[in-house]
C-alpha cells in the first residue's frame, strides 16, 4: 500500500484522520467495519506518513450533556430526529438525528485508538508533525465537520492549522464516511483545498449510503 505521487499535486499536504475513537470502534456508537480500518490506517502511517506534511487526528470531545446525546433531552431516544436551531437566526436549520452518548472526555470512548496513537513520538509520526484537534466541547453545538459545527456558526481550529502550515491539499479519512468524514470533506472544499476522500481508509453507517461529492476525489491507498 504506497502512496501514488501523482495523487499529490503541487504545494503541502494533510493527512486528516477522523475521530478513530473506541466509541466509534467498538463502543456506543460503533461504525461496522470500524476495526477493520485501524491496521489499515496505521500501516498507511508507517510506510507512507513521511510523505505528508501535516498529519492531524480529530476526535469529538464531548461533554456529558452535549446536545447530540438523547439522553440531554426529556422523552427522547436515540437516532430520533432532532433539527438544531441557530439562536441568531431561528429559521436557519439543521434536520439529523440524536445519538447514544459518546465520546465523552475522561472516558475510555473518548480515546482515539492506541495502535494509531502510539505511532505518535515527540509530536511527529514518521518525522512529520502531528497534531490532534479536538470538536464537540460546546454543550449546545453538534459538529460533524471538524471545520465547523452544523450550523455552520463556529469554526474550529482546524482551518487555522491547515493555513498556518501552507497546506493546499487534505486527505480525509477515519470516521464515519457518511457523517464527519463526508462532512469534513465537504468543508476542506468549500475552504479551498484540493480534496480527496481515502475510500479504502473509512467506513459508513448507513450501508445504502454512497459517496457523490462533486468536487472531491475518491481514491484508494
Amino acid at each position: 500500500m504506497s502512496l501514488d505521487s501523482e495523487q499529490l499535486k503541487d504545494g503541502k499536504s494533510c493527512l486528516l484522520i477522523i475521530d478513530m475513537q473506541y466509541d466509534f470502534i467498538n463502543g456506543s456508537l460503533k461504525v461496522n467495519g470500524g476495526e477493520e480500518i485501524v491496521p489499515v490506517i496505521s500501516d498507511f502511517l508507517k510506510k507512507n506518513g513521511n510523505q505528508f506534511d501535516l498529519i492531524v487526528f480529530t476526535k469529538d470531545d464531548h461533554p456529558s450533556n452535549h446536545i447530540s446525546f438523547a439522553s440531554s433531552h426529556k422523552d427522547k431516544k436515540p437516532f430520533e430526529e432532532y433539527a438544531y436551531v441557530s439562536e441568531k437566526d431561528p429559521n436557519h436549520t439543521f434536520k439529523s438525528c440524536l445519538w447514544p452518548d459518546h465520546c465523552v472526555v475522561g472516558t475510555h470512548g473518548n480515546e482515539i485508538h492506541s495502535d494509531l496513537t502510539k505511532l505518535i513520538d515527540n509530536g511527529k509520526i514518521n518525522n512529520t508533525k502531528t497534531l490532534v484537534v479536538g470538536k464537540g466541547m460546546d454543550p449546545k453545538r453538534e459538529y460533524y465537520s471538524c471545520f465547523n459545527d452544523v450550523l455552520e456558526e463556529h469554526n474550529t481550529d482546524i482551518l487555522d492549522v491547515l493555513k498556518k502550515e501552507n497546506i493546499s491539499n487534505v486527505f480525509v479519512c477515519g470516521l464515519a464516511y457518511d457523517y464527519c468524514v463526508l462532512n469534513s470533506a465537504k468543508s476542506s472544499k468549500k475552504f479551498g483545498f484540493n480534496t480527496y476522500v481515502i475510500d479504502n481508509m473509512t467506513r459508513k453507517i448507513d450501508p445504502n449510503w454512497e459517496f457523490n461529492e462533486p468536487g472531491i476525489e475518491k481514491i484508494q491507498m
